[in-house]
């Protein structure tokens, strides 16, 4: 994995998760290498002892605006990428005055619902050609969607910075002549977007606590759909933090280093460690889940015997024993919603 989603610490409230990191020092005696330095990612950027964390805006681009296809011809609708690590790509289907469809991953479909859905629609990943085209072997009259609605909505601000326990009011307009049917949705970086409210009034508790206290009134006269919280909370986001910025370790000796971390997520997180020398992209270490997926631990080869790691409902720990001169690095911690 090249790449986890990360966001700026203190960003706006309902994006994703943060990284964390801390510089361990290995001595022997005076003599040690300083982590200092600048790099660049597509995860982040250092400069000195000031990190910051970069969201995930990489160009996805599709040539054609409509394509005409005859009834049981192939179809391809082509796509292109701009991304130096391994991307997560999705195709998404929308039909007129209604919400956008997951289509399909990059990855095999995992069981027939999943086939189904698909309706004999692939796509290949091509890595030397940073492609991802669509394709279908004989279209069909169903399979007539549009990539967005023709009727416009704007929301005038990109990033909106809100204080904990303050209230979070996010504009949206629309030009339409009708009677709209409009959604909120959220995203986090690398994952697909997810529902958070509709117009209607939630229909069950399930949906209420999916919510988190948002809601979204339709106003036909001004042609509005503004969402709004009363109070932000710490839970609206996910972060992880360092709980100590520098450690020094002696040659030989054992260092545990520990983040902290909250998420509103309720079925679990992938919380990762990755090493980082100056001028050099990240390294990834292992991972490991919480909750609902406890079971999934991971570990990279050359970390098996040294490495190891624990995590908890607010916390994760990294453990380096037989300590060397070459593990003196900058050490990230990540987090990642489970799937």
């Amino acid at each position: 994995m090249a790449g986890v989603p990360c966001r700026p610490a203190g960003e706006a409230v309902g994006r994703g998760a943060v990284c964390g990191w801390q510089e361990l020092l290995v001595g022997r005696g005076a003599e040690r290498r300083s982590s200092w330095g600048s790099w660049r990612s597509e995860v982040m950027e250092l400069w000195g002892s000031q990190l910051q964390i970069m969201s995930y805006a990489d160009p996805v681009t599709q040539p054609e605006g409509a394509v005409p296809i005859h009834e049981g011809k192939p179809v391809l609708l082509n796509c292109t990428f701009d991304y130096a690590g391994v991307p997560d790509l999705y195709w998404y289907g929308q039909y007129p005055h209604e919400a956008p469809r997951l289509l399909l991953t990059q990855y095999k479909a995992s069981d027939e619902e999943e086939k189904r859905r698909r309706r004999g629609f692939s796509a290949k990943l091509e890595k030397d050609s940073k492609s991802f085209h669509l394709e279908k072997k004989s279209s069909e009259m169903s399979d007539s969607a549009e990539a967005t609605h023709a009727d416009s909505v704007t929301q005038p601000e990109s990033t909106v910075t809100i204080h904990e326990g303050k209230s979070v009011l996010l504009y949206c307009t629309y030009d339409y002549s009708g009677s709209p049917v409009l959604y909120w949705y959220e995203q986090y970086p690398h994952e697909a977007p997810r529902l958070l409210l509709t117009q209607y009034e939630a229909s069950d508790e399930e949906e209420k606590r999916r919510r988190r206290g948002f809601s979204a009134k339709l106003e036909k006269d001004s042609k509005s759909f503004h969402l709004e919280k009363k109070s932000a909370v710490v839970g609206d986001r996910d972060s992880v933090q360092p709980r100590e910025p520098q450690i020094s370790g002696a040659e030989g000796g054992s260092v545990t280093l520990s983040c902290s971390y909250e998420t509103s997520y309720p079925a679990g997180v992938y919380l990762y460690w990755y090493r980082q020398y100056p001028t050099r992209a990240p390294q990834y270490i292992l991972r490991r889940g919480t909750k609902e997926v406890s079971s999934v631990s991971d570990t990279a080869g050359f970390a098996q015997e040294r490495f190891s790691s624990q995590a908890d409902g607010n916390s994760t720990a990294l453990n380096i024993t037989a300590l060397e001169l070459a593990d003196t690095a900058v050490y990230l911690c990540a987090l990642q919603r489970a799937q």
